[in-house]
């Protein structure tokens, strides 16, 4: 078996074994030991996944364990090869992680015609993580522009974008917004990270038309009341900050330029908003808006969830709160939320047991429940006479879901609580 697990060539064992190092903790067992070990281990829980349940999520399993120019070549000769060991590639949504270093710049010459070597025809998602320091020398600015001149030559299909780390160099980031605006007609979502959104940058992703998903995660300079107007098919926002938003509240801007919004994610958000003015007209604007996430602010508490979430929210389906100072005590949840699936209310320690019961009473589609620690000993019984039961695996604690004729949870609150749109 450890000689030829599961019946596979050995031709692709031993290409899978090329990416794989001895674990450094065990150095006294024999090296075929463990390297037969390895790779019964990887075909079941990482070869197979990448073959036969089409989850790439991208090239970060080879970095940094190998040299990025040395494994996308043979990564590529694997997948190209694949189907003559009757293993099927999921061709139409590959992924490819950029992840620039300086040690990693001599990868510029060689990766566009590796990529090519996966048709990039079907290249539909692309993340760059620029790692540089503002000292580094004009040579590696310059095998940088040569890398995304490379990669734009040939991924016309690319439709996801994933820029990470990029505030270190306004030379990257004018050559990020060339890149950008190369791509924009296509490009249906992006996400930045931990960058600055310089004006270059802004004006290029206005351009993208055609955007449904975007997220910002502790960027600076993004300038809200200047991108949204451009994006009038947003279907999902998110937005991670860590200090004050200038100008109007999240929540107003997209009710005014986002009528098609049906998925909101607002983390670490201060808002100067005390009456809820901007969750009361996104309610009232956005008809579609079915996922909800308040993360981290006092600010939602009963007065947002009593006057807009309740009277206003006919048409959610997913409500997530995390720290936040909602109780529920005066909640009438009746006939209010009759397609909400799930409510996940993670260290909300204000939250009371009645409420809890009133929404798994009210809410008949309801699927999944994530209970504060402080109710774990008190709202099981009433969840037990709606028909749940604690789930114990997913790694969820706490957690409570209802099962369905079948045994199982819908497929929608699955993927809702994965959170695996950019794996």
């Amino acid at each position: 078996m450890c000689s030829n697990p599961l019946g596979l060539p050995p031709e692709l064992l031993h290409e899978i074994f090329l990416y794989l190092l001895p674990p450094p903790s065990v150095p006294t067992l024999p090296f075929d030991l463990i390297a037969c070990s390895m790779v019964c281990i990887t075909w079941h829980f990482a070869a197979r996944k990448l073959f036969d349940l089409n989850r790439l999520g991208g090239f970060e399993f080879i970095y940094p364990k190998r040299n990025f120019a040395d494994s996308v070549p043979r990564l590529t000769e694997t997948l190209v090869e694949s189907p003559k060991y009757g293993l099927v590639y999921y061709s139409s949504d590959r992924a490819v992680k950029v992840c620039k270093r300086p040690d990693d710049c001599n990868l510029a010459a060689g990766a566009p015609k590796s990529f090519l070597r996966l048709r990039p025809t079907d290249l539909s998602k692309l993340r760059v993580t620029i790692l540089f320091n503002p000292s580094l020398p004009a040579a590696s600015i310059h095998r940088f522009r040569h890398l995304l001149d490379g990669i734009q030559s040939f991924c016309a299909s690319i439709t996801t974008l994933h820029l990470s780390h990029f505030a270190y160099s306004y030379e990257h980031t004018i050559r990020l917004a060339d890149f950008v605006l190369a791509l924009a007609p296509r490009l249906e979502a992006i996400r930045v990270t931990h960058g600055t959104i310089r004006p270059s940058l802004c004006s290029a992703m206005r351009l993208c038309y055609n955007l449904r998903w975007f997220e910002a995660h502790y960027t600076l300079d993004c300038d809200l009341a200047s991108l949204l107007p451009a994006w009038p098919n947003l279907r999902h926002f998110g937005i991670t900050a860590g200090a004050l938003l200038d100008g109007p509240p999240p929540p107003l801007l997209l009710a005014r330029h986002c009528p098609l919004l049906k998925s909101l994610w607002l983390n670490n958000i201060c808002i100067r908003d005390p009456h809820h003015v901007g969750f009361n007209a996104l309610f009232r604007c956005c008809s579609n808006l079915t996922e909800l996430r308040l993360w981290t602010s006092t600010r939602f508490d009963d007065a947002l969830l009593d006057d807009i979430l309740l009277p206003y929210g006919l048409a959610l389906r997913h409500l997530d709160f995390y720290v936040a100072s909602v109780t529920g005590k005066s909640a009438v949840v009746d006939g209010r939320w009759p397609n909400l699936r799930s409510l996940a209310l993670y260290e909300c320690h204000n939250v009371s047991g009645e409420f809890v019961e009133k929404v798994a009473e009210a809410c008949p589609m309801l699927e999944w429940v994530i209970l504060p620690r402080k109710l774990k000993d008190k709202v099981p019984n009433p969840l037990y006479r709606f028909g749940f039961r604690q789930l114990q695996e997913r790694g969820f604690r706490n957690t409570w879901t209802k099962a369905k004729g079948n045994g199982t949870v819908s497929e929608q609150s699955v993927k809702f609580y994965d959170n695996a749109r950019f794996s």
